[in-house]
């Protein structure tokens, strides 16, 4: 029997602390788009063509969450994205913390254009971070589908069809809340091995999780990478120190993603959810 996963990827800015050296982010935040751009200094191409050339060498399709003001500037790379059939869902317009209906709101507003122009069908909110409130908001902008909490298998709240980022629970058993975000309280029920935090640093033992979680559930697990996994900027010593959290993400996954090909049928998330 084949064996699927739902790989998704989320495209969005790398950053690896200010000019000074001190490793601090606090100037990223308050970049223009076109200082972003200018200091990305084609990564975002870099990775994603790595991307696209592994994935078309095995015949397979995922889905890319992406931050809409990227296509701004680096259009030519959305498009190469679409055409090569992959779906493009919404990662918000720019990454910033959605805190209440008002700014999720205002930034639905700010990607209209994007949603329209990549015909998107679903979102997931940076930091993969949601509240109950906010899910009318997503139906109120023809979202169908939504992937920021951690979980199980999919289940349906306000309209909307929720694909949980994928946790092995310690009990056999459903994990299917909302909020249900990357914290001490979701250790306590189960493992986050969909977070791109652990899906990069376990390597080929994240195949160990994933197996077992097809065993359990007899549903394909849903996980992610961010682009610059799998081509790896360079990160400076004093930014890691800063931000130890960080370690799990400095190491380059080309050969994860090839594996992943060559191991499982990966599917696109709305190609799942309207089988």
């Amino acid at each position: 029997m084949e064996k699927k996963l739902i790989l998704t990827i989320d495209l969005e800015w790398y950053y690896n602390g200010d000019k000074d050296g001190n490793g601090y982010i606090r100037e990223f935040e308050n970049m223009t788009l076109e200082e972003r751009f200018k200091y990305d200094n084609g990564q975002i191409e870099k990775s994603v063509r790595t991307i696209l050339k592994t994935l078309k060498k095995y015949k397979q399709k995922i889905t890319f969450f992406c931050l809409a003001e990227i296509d701004k500037v680096y259009p030519r790379v959305l498009k190469m994205i679409y055409d090569q059939g992959h779906e493009i869902a919404l990662h918000s317009y720019r990454h910033d913390e959605l805190k209440n209906v008002k700014t999720l709101e205002d930034d639905l507003k700010k990607c209209e254009v994007f949603r329209k122009k990549y015909k998107i069908l679903g979102f997931r909110n940076p930091r993969i971070k949601a509240l109950k409130k906010q899910y009318s908001s997503l139906k109120k902008f023809h979202y169908k589908y939504d992937s920021s909490v951690y979980g199980t298998t999919i289940f349906d709240f306000s309209g909307i069809k929720i694909l949980p980022v994928s946790v092995f629970p310690y009990k056999n058993r459903e994990v299917q809340k909302i909020p249900f975000s990357l914290n001490t309280n979701l250790f306590k029920e189960g493992f986050p091995f969909g977070s791109g935090m652990f899906v990069g640093s376990l390597r080929r033992l994240e195949n160990i999780f994933i197996n077992l979680f097809l065993k359990r559930y007899q549903k394909p697990p849903c996980i992610f990478l961010h682009s610059w996994q799998i081509e790896q900027p360079f990160y400076p010593k004093k930014f890691i120190l800063k931000h130890p959290f960080m370690v799990a993400y400095c190491l380059e996954n080309k050969n994860l993603l090839e594996y992943f090909c060559k191991n499982y049928k990966l599917i696109r998330v709305k190609d799942y959810i309207y089988e």
